[in-house]
């Protein structure tokens, strides 16, 4: 259905919705007589049923739906039912239930629905009260405004509808300006106690009750641990067993590996397979490794091993990794069920301890002599093999990058048929250059490796398709974007990228399924939505872009009777609408708009229908709220439970890793001996005392605060307070480092950490006194860093920053590569549209400028950057579509390819880059803070002390 449609198709609609209404009346009776009554409405088990087929809440929506649409069909006139009809697709959630993963994340949903039920109670008493403390403190004073942003206190809905607004941050600093202009300063404690509160902490809460309705999901008996005694074999394992061997003398088979220059052999599992089975001293089982394994041959059994040896699987740890694992992990004595992941894990540790490094090094040798071969052929593989080779390919890929950077929306296309500035030359050669070379580079790998072998490489079909796309490119100047693709390959070349891909696609699945779980979610309210207000969004517009109070019939040209880009008038363009409001990007205009109106073909009326409202806020709660909340505790679930908080590095970041953490935990803090001298003794316990630290603690919050007292133009008693207080302060820190120096005696004093820096920090502020500056104020500012030495939850944060770096750094990276690509995606698609044109600015002033558009990439990095954030990408992307008269000429319009680029750019950064960096800290930040190193710090501080 959708505005405007013609007679016979609402006709035909009609019928169809007849039709459905009598088959679904017809489901219910026979369900009710099959079932009986209470087994349908209240529940119960039928042997050989699905459970989702005696859903007792389904049943009775069900029912209610067929009461509804038989309500509708009596009562013809009345159109008012037909929003109901938009639940019936609630029975695709449960026909999803048939889906293991959508089954645990509906089950999670559920979870978290019931457990957040007190958190929306609480969300309604808050926003009671806060409703009413507006109506009393700011309806009196008459607080209502329709410009620059909409907001009113004069009755409950209004009041209701304006303190929810202010919850979800969309314009509240503008409502809190004009309501301070309208009362008084004491304005700004309503709006920010609201807003903190809010928006920090009550809807915050959501995210934390889905990461713990996920974590706490239990899987279901096909979901279940998996043992691997099939995959190191067994007295009893069958011929056709494919996952373990079947003959002890078989040692080689053909290969498949991420890359074809190292073949990957089943010798693990036969040296796994042979020597557990063959020793009397270890028998690995069922029973030592706690789980149940799928028959080899079923369907779950063919997964698992696919999953777990696919080249672009993260599911295959590298070696590094699984080397180090400690032996308490293989023991299994905790009795919890593990990961297939976590067995892998086990049984690599197993072979690296039972046949040593020295075999792995051997078989490897033999698998590189036996892939070299000999020949013209084997001189190609040893070619492509070569460290050299991979380094002298990211250099190209580098210097294609540059070149890619230097390209600009106004380069010519074709400097064979027509004469090209020296850039434009220079840029084009580049580019037949590169495609040969990478072209050449295809080719060598096909031919040493054959194509079998070549393309069982998941890394060598991208890069393939990114080659072939850039050579087609050359022939179809529409294809030219195609060529940013090429800095795919870095993620191939470079470790860093690689893990950090590895590990998004190990949460990929979990990710899928969320985005179906959203997609049904977006569905039934973009139908609901469609039901509701197509047609009653449109205006009469004047030629200046002005609302006139018109119906359509009276609205005559040269006025226009228009509606938004994105309304709800058919299901496609709902579905893009739904997701700006999600985003919470101009959100409350869709909803006033909403409240406005009236019905199709009249004109907008202030507060026609409040009622309308509550649809886009209960869309706002779930789809903002929890809907995009759900991805981000979706990758911290696949995060932390699937993996740990280093399976995303490289081995030298492991490394890294482990020694930093080796050093902070296992370092013996000093412990300072009391001097024998009386007087120093008493000024030992003083300075050490805890009373003394909340001391100096407190004089460093309150010079942190008085600095804030500083502001531009102030009166010059003012500078010399504050002078005075600065010098007050620098004397006391002296004072302290002076009394401890004399208590613990130098020798001492310099040897703990945090000492040495407030000494360094002293004799700064001292050696600075005599000047004043911006300079001296960014060093006065570097006290506040000497909290964190005497604050244990900062010392944790700081040392989770410690941990998570080399994640971060990674994720960093992958981020510049993805801003990259769009980047000059950007450029070559947007580059060149006439901004400044005076009807594409008066349509769209907050969307592209001279300070936000994509003329070159430093311009769209800045461009993008900014929308990442998601503030005013709509803006950016209705401006990036649209056409005007005469833009053809020069190519200066707009483009339909906005709305997937953006879609796909906002939520690769939102929904998954930056909850990446989120989960990156927050798995690190478990285990600084797991409360099984409590005892291990009381450990080493007692052993300092009885062996200093």
């Amino acid at each position: 259905d959708h505005y405007q449609a013609s007679q016979e198709m609402k006709d035909v609609i009609n019928m169809i919705n007849i039709v459905c209404s009598i088959v679904f009346a017809f489901e219910a009776v026979v369900k009710i007589s099959a079932f009986y009554p209470r087994a349908y409405f209240i529940g119960g088990e039928v042997p050989g049923l699905h459970p989702s087929m005696l859903s007792a809440g389904a049943n009775r929506l069900d029912f209610l739906l067929v009461v509804i649409s038989a309500v509708e069909l009596f009562a013809a006139e009345s159109s008012s039912l037909s929003v109901f009809r938009a639940l019936r697709l609630s029975r695709l959630v449960q026909l999803a239930q048939r889906w293991p993963r959508l089954r645990k994340v509906s089950r999670a949903l559920t979870t978290s629905f019931s457990e957040s039920v007190y958190l929306f109670l609480l969300l309604l008493v808050f926003l009671f009260i806060y409703t009413v403390l507006g109506m009393q403190l700011f309806g009196s004073a008459g607080v209502q405004f329709m410009d620059p942003v909409r907001m009113s206190f004069m009755s409950l809905w209004q009041s209701a509808y304006t303190v929810f607004v202010i919850i979800t941050g969309e314009g509240w600093s503008s409502m809190m300006d004009l309501t301070v202009q309208k009362t008084n300063g004491a304005a700004c404690l309503y709006f920010i106690s609201l807003f903190i509160v809010g928006q920090y902490i009550i809807i915050n809460l959501f995210i934390c009750i889905l990461v713990d309705s996920l974590a706490a999901g239990i899987p279901s008996e096909d979901e279940t641990a998996i043992s691997v005694a099939p995959f190191i074999g067994s007295p009893t394992s069958s011929p056709g067993n494919r996952f373990a061997p079947t003959s002890p003398t078989q040692t080689h088979t053909p290969k498949n590996s991420a890359s074809p220059c190292v073949g990957q052999s089943l010798h693990h599992q036969q040296i796994m397979g042979k020597t557990i089975q063959g020793s009397p001293h270890l028998s690995v089982t069922s029973a030592t490794l706690p789980g149940t394994l799928p028959s080899p041959g079923s369907p779950k059994a063919r997964h698992l091993h696919t999953a777990a040896s696919h080249p672009l699987s993260p599911r295959s740890p590298p070696r590094a990794q699984l080397r180090c694992r400690s032996p308490g992990a293989i023991s299994g004595a905790s009795g919890q069920s593990l990961s297939f992941r976590d067995r892998l894990l086990e049984l690599e540790y197993l072979q690296d301890k039972l046949m040593g490094a020295d075999s792995d090094r051997e078989e490897d040798k033999e698998d590189k002599k036996d892939n070299a071969g000999s020949g013209l052929r084997g001189a190609a593989r040893r070619l492509v093999c070569h460290s050299y080779f991979e380094w002298v390919i990211l250099g190209m890929i580098l210097c294609n990058a540059c070149f890619l950077a230097a390209d600009t929306p106004w380069t010519q296309g074709d400097c064979f048929s027509q004469t090209c500035d020296t850039r434009s030359l220079i840029l084009y050669i580049s580019d037949l250059v590169f495609a040969a070379l990478f072209s050449m580079e295809t080719f060598l790998k096909i031919y040493a490796f054959g194509l079998k072998g070549y393309f069982s490489s998941g890394w060598n079909v991208l890069d393939f398709f990114v080659v072939t796309m850039s050579v087609v490119g050359m022939f179809f100047p529409i294809l030219k974007v195609i060529r940013s693709l090429r800095t795919i390959r870095l993620v191939a070349l470079v470790p860093t990228l690689k893990t950090t891909v590895m590990a998004l696609l190990w949460a990929m699945p979990a990710l899928g399924t969320v985005a179906v779980m959203l997609f049904f979610l977006w569905l039934v309210f973009a139908v609901l939505g469609v039901q509701m207000f197509m047609g009653r969004l449109w205006e009469c517009q004047s030629p200046d872009q002005e609302i006139l109070p018109l119906d359509m019939k009276d609205c005559h040209a040269p006025n226009v009777w228009t509606h938004p880009r994105w309304d709800f008038d058919n299901c496609l363009v709902a579905l893009m609408s739904l997701t700006i409001i999600a985003y919470g990007e101009g959100w409350n205009d869709y909803m006033w708009a909403g409240i406005d109106s009236t019905a199709a073909g009249l004109q907008a009326t202030p507060w026609a229908s409040p009622i309308a409202g509550l649809y886009f806020v209960l869309f706002f709660v779930l789809g903002s709220f929890l809907a995009l909340n759900l991805f981000a505790a979706t990758l911290i679930d696949e995060f932390l439970s699937n993996t740990d908080e280093m399976s995303h590095l490289t081995a030298s970041q492991k490394q890294f890793v482990s020694n930093l953490k080796i050093i902070i935990t296992s370092s013996l803090p000093h412990v300072p001996k009391a001097p024998e001298t009386e007087w120093r003794k008493a000024l030992f316990k003083a300075v050490t005392s805890r009373w003394f630290d909340m001391l100096i603690s407190g004089a460093i919050i309150l010079n942190l605060l008085i600095m804030t007292v500083e502001h531009y133009q102030q009166a010059e008693i003012i500078t010399t307070v504050l002078n005075g207080v600065n010098l007050f302060f620098v004397i006391l820190f002296a004072c302290e480092a002076l009394l401890k120096i004399i208590a613990l005696d130098p020798v001492q004093y310099i040897k703990i950490l945090w000492n040495r820096f407030d000494f360094f920090l002293v004799v700064l502020s001292l050696v600075t006194l005599p000047f004043d500056g911006p300079g001296t104020s960014i060093l006065r500012i570097l006290r506040v860093f000497r909290l964190v030495g005497r604050f244990e939850g900062l010392r944790a944060c700081v040392q989770t920053l410690l941990f998570a770096l080399p994640s971060l750094i990674n994720v960093f990276q992958l981020m510049i590569l993805f801003f990259f690509i769009f980047g000059v995606t950007g450029v070559q698609v947007f580059g060149r549209i006439n901004y400044e044109h005076p009807l594409h600015a008066a349509e769209f002033p907050s969307g592209l400028s001279s300070s936000n558009n994509f003329g070159d990439l430093y311009s769209s990095f800045i461009l993008l950057f900014a929308i990442s954030t998601t503030e005013g990408w709509v803006g950016v992307m209705e401006a990036c579509q649209t056409t005007y008269p005469g833009c053809e000429v020069g190519d200066r319009c707009g483009s339909d390819f906005a709305v997937p680029y953006f879609f796909l750019f906002m939520v690769g950064s939102t929904c998954i880059l930056l909850n990446a960096i989120i989960t990156s800290v927050l798995s690190h930040f478990d285990t600084v803070m797991d409360p099984g190193l409590i005892p291990l710090n009381h450990l080493r501080t007692f052993w300092a002390t009885v062996d200093p």
